[in-house]
Parts: structure tokens; sequence; C-alpha cells
């Protein structure tokens, strides 16, 4: 296999139809769907998907413990020379894999492509890539190629290829938590990746829709994506990047205007004992 493409599923298969009908039907491509405990009727879906399209593998889980834990199942199944990823709501573009095919023999362990984005509903655009692309055309644009902000900067695994080979040897993994789950797998490829290239194309469209887990503000979510934050921050100290490291008081601050001082409090105690400014 060339490619190796890990989509974690929950109770989305139309559109999880939608992301399948983008990737070419071919023998050198491995879709592994890990199904994070579906509904019964979204299950039996899955099982026609799984019939009707060449190469794809469901793996079903009924731990019900999210996409970290969901892209982890999918990387042990992983044989691939290239691992990809995709959310099942999300979808690639028409030629991106002649885009892939073009690194198919790099001596890179990871290449980053550009985003687009669009409301799942309407496909209008949307605004979701912008952050990311600024940073990939920041770095195409500039004489100085410092490589910081594309290998530490740029969070969620869509929207590139990485060398299986990396993965494994480094024994890089996803966190298994409610949110924030990729922050540290994409710190830790951009560590571990000994070269990287950088590529303009569009390859991928995130979607956005209401509701989504991205735009929650509940109390369990926002501490989570805190704390892993925090763990991000350690890291980069760690490798000697304490530049990259992210402020933290924009979600101290929120802790204490959404949640109320006791939230508030905690967080500062988190913030003390790992000494993070």
């Amino acid at each position: 296999m060339n490619y190796s493409i890990i989509i974690p599923h929950k109770n989305i298969t139309t559109l999880l139809q939608r992301c399948l009908n983008s990737i070419p039907e071919r023998k050198d491509m491995q879709i592994i769907v890990i199904d994070d405990n579906s509904n019964p009727s979204e299950v039996e879906s899955l099982k026609n998907l799984e019939k009707n399209r060449l190469n794809v593998e469901v793996i079903f889980t009924k731990e019900g413990k999210g996409a970290g834990y969901a892209r982890n199942i999918g990387l042990k199944r992983a044989s691939g020379k290239w691992v990809l990823f995709a959310d099942s709501d999300d979808f690639f573009s028409k030629n991106a894999f002649d885009y892939f095919d073009s690194y198919l023999n790099s001596k890179s362990d990871l290449v980053y492509f550009m985003m687009g984005s669009c409301f799942s509903d309407t496909l209008e655009k949307a605004n979701r890539h912008s952050a990311y692309s600024s940073i990939i055309k920041e770095f195409l644009n500039s004489d100085n190629c410092n490589e910081d902000n594309i290998r530490y900067k740029i969070s969620g695994p869509v929207c590139k290829i990485v060398k299986n080979k990396m993965i494994k040897k480094n024994n890089i993994t996803f966190d298994e938590v409610v949110a924030s789950n990729d922050i540290m797998f994409s710190a830790k490829i951009g560590f571990y990746s000994r070269n990287i290239e950088v590529d303009d194309r569009i390859v991928y469209y995130a979607t956005v829709r209401r509701g989504s887990l991205t735009k929650s503000r509940s109390r369990e979510l926002q501490y989570c994506r805190y704390l892993v934050q925090i763990r991000y921050n350690i890291f980069m100290k760690k490798i000697g990047k304490a530049h990259i490291q992210k402020h933290v008081m924009s979600r101290i601050l929120d802790a204490l205007i959404y949640f109320g001082p006791k939230e508030f409090i905690k967080y500062i105690v988190v913030a003390y004992k790992n000494r993070i400014n």
C-alpha cells in the first residue's frame, strides 16, 4: 500500500460517504474507518459501505473514547508507506491524490499542503482554514525559511501526508482525551520529521457544522483543551522551542468569564504547578 487513510466516525454516515467519494478507488490505498460506537442504524449503513468500496475496512468500537482513541486504532492497522487523516464530515479536493502522488518517492518524512473550508450543508466558502493557510503562505512567501511555525503551529492531522515508518519509529500517538487529541501528535510529527516539504495546492476541505465539538464551551471540553495546551508548552520547552509556546492567559480568562471563580482558580493552580507563563 502506498497510502493508509485513517477516518474516525460517529453517527454521520451520509457525510462519511461524501468523504469516501472524494477518495479515488485504487488498489494502493488502504482506507480505515474507525467507528466510535455509533447508533445501530448507522452501524448497518457502515457495513454496506465496507461491502461496496474497494479496500475499505470498518473497525467497530464500543468504548466511545473519541477521535484520538479511534485514530490510534487506525495507526496500529496502517500498512501504507504514507499515512493520511481525514475527518468523516470533511473531504478531499478533486486533484488531491494526484498532488500526493507527486511526493510518493519523496525522501521527506512529512509534506504539508494547503487547505480550504466550506459549510457542510451548502458548500459555501467558510474561513475555518484561514489560520492554517496563513502559516503556509507566510512560509512559502518568506525569504527566511524558518520551519518552526510550520512544524509546531499547525495543529490537526489533516491536510498532510506523513511517513508511516517515522510515526512507528518514534511511537507517536494521539492523546485519548475528549478534546484537542491532535495537538501533541501534530507537534511530535513536526519535531521528529527529519525533512519536511510544503506545497501550496489545496488537497482538503474542512467543513463547518453547527453544534460541532470545535464550537463547544462545556466545562469538561474547555478544561481538557487547557491541559493539552499546558502539555504542549512543556514539550516546546523540553525541545528548546520555548518561543513557540502558546499563551494560556486567554484560556484562564475564559474560565473566569464562562465558568466562574472556582474554575479560574483551578486553571491558575495548574499553570503555577507547571510554571507556565
